[in-house]
């Protein structure tokens, strides 16, 4: 199956979406396609924005300070520092769009990997801002809302 990129205004990118149940092959599979996707697009996707309504994202800041490459399903912010930057920020449902957006500098969140475990992860630096930027995307927010 190929997946495509949805841009604004779509429904599925306003609308929260469905939480997993248990990570099995099905999703297993759509989590490798959304790697493909961002290895040449970008750091993060959350699954809405191929189309799919499910609480899935997957990051690769690999390539930058404090980086990780990471799959999760139905991640939450447990956490954050009270401290926040504000920076610029684009997105792939956007496109053309940079907004600058204030988000907390420091982050730990929860959610299932891709072997169906519950992970706890701190992250800060751009690893924190993509993430935050991925699950408002599952939950319906995209940059121009804020």
């Amino acid at each position: 199956m190929s997946y495509n990129i949805i841009t604004q205004p779509n429904p599925i990118l306003s609308t929260p979406a469905d939480k997993v149940d248990v990570v099995d092959n099905k999703i297993k599979y759509l989590i490798e396609r959304m790697y493909n996707i961002i290895q040449s697009k970008g750091i993060g996707l959350a699954a809405p924005q191929i189309g799919v309504s499910k609480k899935i994202i997957v990051l690769n800041t690999n390539g930058y300070k404090d980086g990780i490459k990471i799959a999760l399903c139905n991640p939450e912010i447990i956490s954050h520092s009270e401290e926040t930057t504000k920076e610029k920020e684009g997105c792939l449902s956007c496109p053309g769009i940079e907004k600058e957006i204030i988000r907390w500098k420091e982050v730990t969140v929860s959610g299932l990997d891709i072997d169906n475990n519950k992970i706890i992860l701190e992250l800060k630096g751009l690893s924190s801002r993509a993430i935050q930027q991925e699950i408002d995307h599952i939950n319906g927010i995209l940059i121009i809302d804020k």
